[in-house]
C-alpha cells in the first residue's frame, strides 16, 4: 500500500474547527479583559469624586461657625455654612438637578461643580438637627453614579457636628 502526504478532508475540518474555537475564545477572552477594565475605570472615578466632595464638606464644616441652610428640623438638596473667612463666607453646596452636578460657591462667587462629567450626583439631601441645644448637627446622604455605565453607584452618609 501506498502511503500518502498531507491531509484528508475531515482532518482539515475538524482542525479548522479546532482552530475557530480557540479563536473565538481568545476574542472573547480579550473582549472581557477590555470591557472589565472600562468598569474598573468607571468605578474609580466615582469613588474618586466623591472623596473629593467628602474632603470639600469636611474642610469646610470643620472651619464653619454656623449653619444658615437648611433651618434646624428640616431636610434640603443645599448646604449654606457660615464661615470665618470672609473670602470664604457664605460657602454654598447646591444640587444643580439639571446636570446632575454639586455645585460649590465660596464667597458669593461663581458656583464651580465638584463633579465631573463622568459622574452624576443622584442624591444630595442635608438634614440639619439640634440636640441638646447646644449642638447643631448635619446628616448628608450622598449618591454618585457613572454617567456612563448607571449600575455603578456609590452611597455615603456624613454626619457633622458643630457647637450651636
Amino acid at each position: 500500500m501506498k502511503k500518502q502526504k498531507g491531509f484528508t478532508l475531515i482532518e482539515i475540518l475538524i482542525y479548522s474547527a479546532l482552530l475557530g474555537i480557540f479563536l473565538g475564545g481568545v476574542v472573547i477572552l480579550v473582549g472581557n479583559i477590555f470591557a472589565s477594565t472600562d468598569t474598573t475605570l468607571a468605578r474609580s472615578e466615582v469613588l474618586t469624586n466623591q472623596e473629593f466632595i467628602e474632603r470639600k464638606l469636611q474642610w469646610l464644616t470643620g472651619q464653619a461657625t454656623d449653619i444658615i441652610s437648611p433651618v434646624p428640623g428640616s431636610a434640603s438638596t443645599q448646604l449654606e455654612l457660615s464661615e470665618p473667612v470672609p473670602g470664604i463666607h457664605p460657602a454654598i453646596f447646591s444640587l444643580d438637578a439639571t446636570t446632575d452636578q454639586l455645585l460649590l460657591s465660596l464667597g458669593g462667587g461663581t458656583p464651580l461643580s465638584l463633579t465631573n462629567n463622568r459622574v452624576e450626583v443622584i442624591d444630595f439631601i442635608v438634614e440639619h438637627f439640634v440636640q441638646d441645644g447646644s449642638l447643631s448637627t448635619i446628616r448628608i446622604s450622598l449618591g454618585l453614579q457613572s454617567a456612563l455605565y448607571h449600575h455603578i453607584i456609590s452611597t455615603t452618609t456624613l454626619i457633622y457636628a458643630l457647637p450651636y
